[in-house]
């Protein structure tokens, strides 16, 4: 009997051991799928990081840019030009007057200056939309489009794409020009 009792003892214990193995098993596939996804999350903001240290470099190029050519009107009106949208749908262009940036200066000492102009396309579609951020940034990489607000330009129609009405805040910073100062005249013109 005591032969039997322990044959069950022993058949037990490979029991009790295979499923600690197992469970160690699982525990360490676990482990495993943890750490593979911790490590796919810090790529993501390794990645994340070296693109925001790429814009930061976009930026200080800009801030020691020049100051934008005049001719806004002109460069918009390319700009929907090449989106294929008609210059009739800018609704308004404002210029807001330039401002000095405080505590910000150039990499030549000059104190920063922003120029703004907030501008309405209307009516257009968010792929419109799209298509004129795409060329404006391509082709205006002195402007940078600081703001957006979208809001439906009319009733919404069943089927039917809605139209919707979309202000750009575009600005552009650089170095004051001297002692000439200079700010957008109420034409939509860089003096």
């Amino acid at each position: 009997m005591t032969g039997r009792i322990m044959w069950i003892v022993g058949v037990l214990a490979i029991i009790a051991a295979a499923a600690y193995a197992g469970r160690g098993l699982l525990d360490a596939r676990a482990a495993e799928s943890a750490a593979r996804a911790r490590i796919a999350s810090l790529r993501t903001v390794a990645a994340q990081v070296e693109e925001m240290e790429e814009l930061r470099a976009m930026i200080a190029d800009r801030r020691t840019g020049v100051r934008p050519d005049a001719g806004m009107v002109g460069q918009l009106s390319t700009a929907l030009g090449k989106a294929g949208i008609s210059t009739a749908r800018l609704a308004e262009v404002a210029p807001e007057p330039e401002t000095i940036l405080s505590g910000g200066t150039a990499a030549s000492g000059a104190e920063l200056r922003r120029q703004a102009v907030r501008l309405t396309l209307q009516p257009v579609s968010l792929p419109e939309i799209g298509r004129f951020v795409r060329v404006w940034r391509a082709d205006q990489p002195e402007w940078t489009i600081s703001g957006i607000e979208i809001t439906r330009a009319g009733p919404a129609e069943v089927g039917i794409e809605p139209r919707l009405r979309c202000l750009l805040t575009l600005s552009a910073v650089y170095p004051a020009p001297g002692d000439a100062g200079g700010a957008m005249s109420s034409s939509g013109d860089v003096r």
